[in-house]
Formats: structure tokens, sequence, C-alpha cells
């Protein structure tokens, strides 16, 4: 009996190394649980920079959101790895054609050439802290009005407003309406209870 839980455990564990390898082959965002073989060279346990002489901007670019989402918004029990793309190159190894950045759930996060801002490594953190509190699937079924909305909201983008084209302002506005029922406590226990319907 238990060689047979050893075969199935076995078979179970292969199963899922191929199709992590499978998904960091062919989908590119995937391909952050294989940073030896990006672009990049990893500093510590959550900074990868495709260019040394990138390292403290990427560092400082770190800290400060960091910081920001844990003061404002709330804090990240996991850090995560971040990949910060100054290359069109490692841009391309990762993926994602027009955004400036991207989170993968809470399993680790991008920053494109157009991305090394202090509001979009704001922005893809809360998106991980979103992920984290939430769990990745729940987080995923959440409304985009909610993960968005929020996103370009609380982190620090309220100066800045988006054209109508874009789309990003109905999703932010949206959000702020929604903030504004509860207490700011309880927002986790609130986004629980969303339901995709978009």
């Amino acid at each position: 009996m238990i060689a047979l839980i050893r075969a199935i455990l076995r078979i179970v564990f292969i199963t899922a190394t191929l199709v992590i390898v499978y998904f960091s082959i062919t989908y590119k965002p995937y391909r952050i649980f294989a940073p030896s073989l990006a672009p990049v060279n990893c500093i510590s346990d959550t900074i990868c920079v495709d260019s040394r002489f990138k390292t403290s901007e990427a560092q400082r670019l770190y800290r400060e959101a960091l910081s920001f989402v844990s003061r404002e918004v709330g804090e990240i029990k996991r850090p995560p790895r971040i990949y910060f793309c100054s290359t069109q190159e490692c841009s391309d190894y990762f993926g994602v054609e027009g955004a400036t950045g991207y989170a993968v759930g809470n399993l680790g996060i991008v920053i494109k050439p157009n991305g090394w801002r202090a509001r979009t490594v704001r922005h893809e953190l809360i998106h991980h802290l979103q992920s984290e509190r939430l769990g990745p699937i729940q987080f995923y079924l959440t409304p985009l009005w909610f993960r968005e909305g929020m996103a370009y909201h609380l982190s620090g983008n309220t100066s800045q407003r988006f054209s109508n084209e874009s789309g990003v302002e109905g999703l932010r506005q949206r959000f702020e309406a929604w903030y504004q029922t509860f207490p700011k406590d309880k927002i986790w226990e609130e986004a629980r209870k969303l339901q995709r319907l978009d």
C-alpha cells in the first residue's frame, strides 16, 4: 500500500513539474519560475535586473513602493521578486504586450522598460497584495473594476486622471464609490464578497 502511494505521489510530482515547465516555456509570464534562464541578474531574493547599471534605481523603487504599499494599503507578508527590465530583450522574454508592468498572482512582478516609476511598482505591488490577501483564484474572480480600480486609486495615482478611451478612469471611479461604503479596515472582508460579473 505504501509503495502504491509513493508511486502515485511520484506521478503527481512529475506531472506537476512538466506542467510548470510547459507553461514556463509557452506562456511567457510564467518564465518568472526560471530566473536563471532569464536575461537578468538577481541581486537579492527580491530584485532582479537586466543591467547592473540600473541596480541602485531598482533597489530605490522597490524600497519606496514596498514601504508605501505596506503603510497605505496593507502589509505584504511575502515581498515578491520583481524583475526590472530596462531593455526590450528582457521585456520580450517575459511577454505581455502594452503593459508597463504586471504581477503574476503573488508569485512575482515584471516591470517593463517604460514602467520604471514609483507609481507603476506600487500599482503592481497592490496586485500582489490583492492576490496574497484573497488568494490567487479569488483575486482573479473579483471584478476588473476592483482589481484595477484599487491598484490605480491606492497607488497614489489619484492626481492623474485618464482619458475615457483607456477605460481606466471608469474602473477607478467605480472602486472609489465602492470604497466609500465601509470602514477602510474592512476592505479585504468586503472584497471577499465580490464576484466577477464583468
